[in-house]
């Protein structure tokens, strides 16, 4: 069964969601030999329902490299740069403002603002999910984060990077 070889090349991933499985599928493996060529995936969404019988727990594991998306942390982002317009073009005078038409408590624009200047590799990285795996929205916006920028806490090396902050 010389097809069988070729199996672990065609699956790129495979998730289990609570009722599908999602399978991805690299199309190119079907058709070309190299192995340095661009991948072509197709997604396949297969309906299924989980049996526990009380001892197994399913795990998934996705390779490194797959990129991870986290659409709260690039709403932050997105965010940060939607009030940081609106206070350059004079839209909003001050953060309370923000604060008070977003429904936000105290002090979270002003956690949030900073992510509006983040370099354009870093932004870059967070839209296409290639953050580290530990950088989530909770984190960043976090209070903890705003007390390692005041130097009140120990600082997350990449959160420090992606916050300008020494």
């Amino acid at each position: 069964m010389p097809w069988l070889k070729t199996v672990p090349s065609l699956i790129d991933r495979i998730d289990a969601q609570k009722d599908r499985l999602c399978v991805l599928v690299n199309l190119s493996a079907l058709v070309e030999q190299d192995a340095d060529s661009t991948p072509k995936l197709a997604a396949f969404d297969i309906p299924f329902q989980r049996r526990h019988n009380g001892r197994a727990k399913p795990i998934v594991i996705a390779a490194s490299e797959v990129p991870q998306p986290r659409p709260n942390l690039m709403a932050l982002v997105a965010d940060a740069r939607r009030w940081a317009r609106e206070l350059l073009e004079g839209k909003a005078a001050i953060v309370q403002q923000i604060t008070e038409r977003e429904g936000l408590r105290s002090g979270a624009v002003s956690r949030i603002l900073p992510l509006a200047w983040l370099a354009p590799d870093i932004s870059v990285a967070i839209l296409n999910g290639r953050q580290p795996l530990h950088l989530t929205a909770k984190k960043i916006a976090h209070p903890s984060c705003v007390a390692s920028r005041l130097g009140k806490a120990a600082p997350d090396p990449w959160i420090c990077a992606a916050l300008n902050l020494h």
